[in-house]
């Protein structure tokens, strides 16, 4: 197993351009060992291989922290996601969701204008791509309708996540053009690293969609 670890994580060293294995890629590498116990204690403290793939790519900046729940952390973020992030809570709270999902994100982010002049410079026909998103989210979310009607949908892990690696892919403030970037690319990465895509991120690819598209 230690043999077999170390090998992926000199693959994967090569993969990205690197001539050195850190310890984070040796991290990333020992996921693959499901059955082992050093695998397991990660799971145990929460810790996931997309995690680990985000921090070997952007590295983490101490002084741009993100949290959802914390509205001094925001400043990191342009009006405009601001703006959209409000939407996607909304979304979540309407139809009395426990959760907002990358799915709520990006049918937020569909509603702002600068995304629809990306979508239509890029060939996406945007009013199907947010009635096919409105549709997944009214019939296959049905499970995160919450019991108490009058509580709050709280934001799930992997959208704040994909704030957050906006915020570190860009020196001022992440906009909605970065965290639709850092959704096309998180989901690739995530097919790398043999991670679960989420349907947000899965359609936007199944369009031919890149990262690029957005940064440029």
């Amino acid at each position: 197993a230690f043999v077999r670890v170390v090998q992926r994580a000199i693959l994967f060293t090569e993969s990205i351009g690197r001539y050195e294995v850190s310890g984070a890629i040796a991290l990333l590498s020992i996921f693959s060992e499901r059955e082992s116990r050093a695998a397991m204690l990660l799971a145990e403290h929460n810790v996931t291989r997309i995690d680990v793939v985000r921090f070997v790519h952007f590295g983490l900046r101490k002084d741009r922290i993100f949290r959802w729940k914390d509205p001094h952390t925001w400043s990191v973020l342009s009006d405009s996601l601001q703006n959209a992030l409000h939407r996607a809570e909304a979304l979540a709270n309407d139809r009395h969701h426990n959760a907002i999902t990358l799915e709520h994100l990006l049918l937020a982010l569909l509603s702002e204008e600068h995304t629809c002049v990306l979508l239509s410079a890029a060939g996406v026909d945007h009013g199907a791509l947010s009635k096919d998103l409105a549709g997944y989210i009214d019939q296959e979310l049905s499970s995160l309708v919450k019991k108490d009607s009058e509580a709050h949908a709280e934001p799930s892990a992997a959208c704040e996540g994909l704030v957050q690696t906006a915020i570190n892919r860009v020196s001022g403030p992440a906009t909605v053009a970065s965290v639709l970037a850092s959704l096309v690319l998180l989901s690739g990465l995530a097919s790398l690293a043999d991670e679960p895509v989420s349907y947000a991120g899965a359609l936007m690819r199944e369009l031919g969609l890149s990262h690029f598209d957005f940064i440029e």
